[in-house]
């Protein structure tokens, strides 16, 4: 018996489809040639009688499992791509204490302590923020704090308002 190569006239399938047209399914029209071939080589006789020997049901089986593993792939290659997209452009929410600092200069707040002691009092009101305190509190607790501590050169209203919008916006990056 001579075991000749496929002719690159006649379109193969591919091995899903092959498995699928050997438990009994059928193929596109694009495999026409291959499946001519198959029904009337010498040998076809013995792969008839080996796909007769397969239960219905093990072929009803195959053609199941080929139904799923088509949606999973559908699945797969449509979920794939989004979560790639997601993790790449959803960055790691990060604390800038740049520029929460170059904030704060800009609308004229200044700590005697330095910036060390400004960055502090921004995490601190992250943790108030955390705790669930609202802005407007947060806001009066500052410019009291403030008029307290340095008496008429202190915070104004806008720049306490300021000091706790910054510190959400540059140093809690949950909120």
């Amino acid at each position: 018996m001579t075991h000749t190569a496929p002719s690159p006239s006649i379109a193969h399938p591919d091995p899903a489809r092959w498995l699928w047209y050997t438990f009994g399914g059928r193929l596109g029209s694009r495999s026409s040639g291959c499946v001519l071939r198959d029904t009337t080589t010498p040998t076809r006789w013995l792969r008839q009688t080996v796909r007769g020997g397969v239960p219905r049901g093990q072929r009803r089986r195959a053609v199941a499992a080929r139904r799923r593993y088509r949606r999973f792939m559908g699945l797969t290659l449509t979920s794939g791509p989004l979560l790639v997209a997601g993790v790449v452009w959803a960055s790691p929410a990060q604390a800038d204490a740049a520029s929460y600092l170059n904030d704060m200069h800009n609308v004229g707040i200044h700590d005697v302590g330095g910036d060390a002691a400004l960055l502090q009092m921004g995490r601190e009101l992250c943790h108030q923020t955390w705790y669930g305190y609202p802005p407007d509190e947060l806001a009066a607790m500052a410019l009291q704090r403030s008029d307290t501590i340095r008496g008429a050169h202190g915070l104004t209203p806008q720049q306490a308002n300021e000091f706790v919008y910054y510190a959400k916006a540059d140093l809690c990056p949950n909120f």
